[in-house]
């Protein structure tokens, strides 16, 4: 008899962000009993979504349509993008706007028209811009004001402050999933036809990242786990404009307002505007931000310049008068930095995560029963992203995901869930507390971290490094994760103890992103190897990752053209 409460639902929702929430509202639309569940409170989690900035890529008007957004995407991917899915998402990505509009988002309209700017890459102009600011602006803000309240009004059943830290299985199926409650340290089991993971990626398994430091591949860690197979793992997109200095109250990379508004130009402490150089070679501006800190010409808080001192003082005031409101803006008008006088150190964060859970159309995994949507799921972007991209995937895939799994879900039969299972999954959540001495996990996920920037950075990979890093990781899974040991003993909102559960998670997405990093010896999109630095024609294809037994298993698959194919390409 398994000692502890279960909670019974049609469709089990993982994560509240713009995936989970919308996954969540389709399903519950289609009449089924739907629960979601997110770590924190309702829109005060540590979801991404309430800190997207500008860059809303939607198709909305000829002579722009889906498809052509879709060529866009799949030219950027350089062709490693399941180009079905992508054709699926760009379809459903107006009708989320439709939606998000309905339920009071504020976009910059004009005559009717959703007003829309060009980012690069794009054949039409289709980012849009919100209504207060009528500029590159925070969608995070308005996604937060709109989003938790559709859940609210609908009255669909919420566990907040509950973590889910496994899946559960039967027969190779999923039927649902176990947590505890954060506030009073009781463990649950879900039992559920259809589970949809929406938890967000894995950026924070690096030293410098944008998310909050719980984007640490919970969502990946318990797919891979139940048999679902990963791809693109090898693709981490950074920010090249994250403030290091001045410090001020704002999102890190605020400077990117400047870089873009201002033509700001990267200089090392030299003085010398090095950008040019690295572009002849073929590098990114990312890339070439990393190599001038590692060579020892970086800012004294260890990035570069980002100066604007070429512009006449007067455009410098004008655009900041235009900008006046926004907190960087005022963040610096509050420290007295002068921006027509002194320079911002900036230096390069991971953005994003493009490897995920390898999907189909339906946002389906390999594993019955198992969705994915968002961050996590993975299929679309290929080895880049498409600017402004990301947060059109987050709601297109939960969109679809939602549905599809109420569809499913209408047909399925509720399996009843293995108590022995339960019990081991129980035994190993509560094994840290029960350890006297061991090794502490903040430690561990720092050594994880560093490990990751140095070795599978944006561009310094070689088979050597590579190699190294996947031996550490792996000693680092047998020495110390059984080790794992908090300091506090008690059950509600232990953190130390959410970090010994979360580096399984972490130390097997860094194995998968190594192991695919390794094997994919070319360069391509936002993997740079240094020993193979050019793009392989011959190497149009998918790494795909997935546990068989107890070991990693890492294949190759051919990549399929059903709509467009990219010139030259060998089959």
């Amino acid at each position: 008899m398994i000692d502890c409460e279960v909670v019974e639902t049609d469709v089990l929702v993982v994560g509240l962000g713009a995936a989970g929430t919308i996954a969540s509202i389709r399903a519950h639309d289609e009449g089924v009993n739907v629960l979601a569940i997110t770590s924190g409170a309702l829109g005060k989690d540590s979801a991404v979504t309430w800190m997207t900035g500008g860059g809303f890529q939607v198709a909305l008007y000829p002579p722009d349509s889906p498809e052509i957004h879709a060529e866009n995407t799949i030219k950027a991917g350089h062709y490693l993008s399941h180009q079905e899915l992508v054709y699926a998402l760009l379809r459903e990505a107006p009708h989320c706007i439709s939606d998000l509009e309905s339920w009071g988002e504020r976009f910059f309209k004009k005559s009717g028209r959703f007003v829309q700017y060009f980012l690069p890459g794009h054949n039409h102009a289709r980012c849009l811009l919100r209504e207060k600011e009528k500029g590159l602006s925070n969608f995070g803000i308005e996604h937060h004001k709109v989003l938790p309240h559709q859940i609210s009004q609908r009255d669909i059943p919420i566990l907040e402050d509950f973590l889910v830290v496994d899946l559960l299985s039967v027969d190779g199926s999923v039927v649902g999933a176990v947590g505890f409650d954060l506030r009073t340290g009781e463990f649950k089991a879900i039992k559920s036809k259809v589970v949809i993971l929406a938890n967000g990626g894995y950026s924070a398994c690096y030293k410098h990242y944008l998310t909050g430091p719980s984007v640490t591949g919970w969502g990946l860690g318990m797919a891979y786990r139940v048999g679902a197979e990963f791809i693109d793992m090898e693709f981490i997109d950074y920010s090249p404009y994250v403030a290091v200095w001045p410090k001020i109250r704002a999102i890190g990379n605020w400077p990117t307002m400047v870089r873009y508004g201002l033509s700001a130009k990267l200089y090392n402490k030299l003085g010398f505007e090095f950008w040019e150089s690295y572009r002849r070679k073929g590098l990114t501006r990312i890339q070439a931000i990393f190599k001038e800190v590692e060579a020892g010409r970086g800012s004294p808080h260890g990035g570069v310049y980002l100066a604007v001192n070429h512009l006449p003082a007067s455009l410098i005031e004008n655009y900041l008068k235009q900008q006046r409101g926004a907190k960087w803006c005022t963040g610096l008008e509050s420290i007295g930095f002068d921006l027509s006088r002194e320079a911002i150190e900036v230096y390069i964060s991971v953005l994003s995560t493009l490897g995920g859970c390898n999907i189909d159309a339906h946002c389906k995994t390999n594993v019955p029963g198992l969705f994915a949507a968002g961050e996590l799921a993975s299929g679309f972007d290929g080895a880049h992203t498409l600017a402004g991209n990301m947060m059109t995937m987050c709601f297109a895939s939960g969109s679809i995901a939602g549905r599809a799994a109420a569809e499913e879900a209408k047909v399925r039969q509720q399996m009843e869930i293995d108590e022995q299972q339960v019990q081991e999954l129980h035994s190993k959540l509560f094994a840290p507390l029960e350890h006297d001495n061991g090794v502490r996990p903040f430690e561990v996920k720092r050594q994880i971290r560093e490990i990751m920037w140095e070795f599978c950075n944006v561009a310094g990979r070689t088979k050597e490094g590579l190699e190294t890093a996947i031996k550490e990781i792996e000693t680092m899974k047998v020495e110390k994760l059984p080790q794992l040991c908090p300091h506090a003993k008690n059950k509600q909102f232990n953190l130390e103890w959410l970090e010994c559960i979360e580096i399984e998670n972490m130390l097997t997405v860094c194995e998968m992103t190594l192991r695919a990093a390794l094997t994919r010896t070319e360069s391509r999109g936002l993997h740079f190897r240094e020993d193979f630095p050019q793009l392989d024609p011959n190497f149009t294809k998918s790494i795909i990752i997935s546990k068989e037994r107890e070991r990693m298993s890492v294949k190759t698959e051919q990549v399929a053209f059903p709509y467009l194919k990219p010139k030259g390409e060998q089959r």
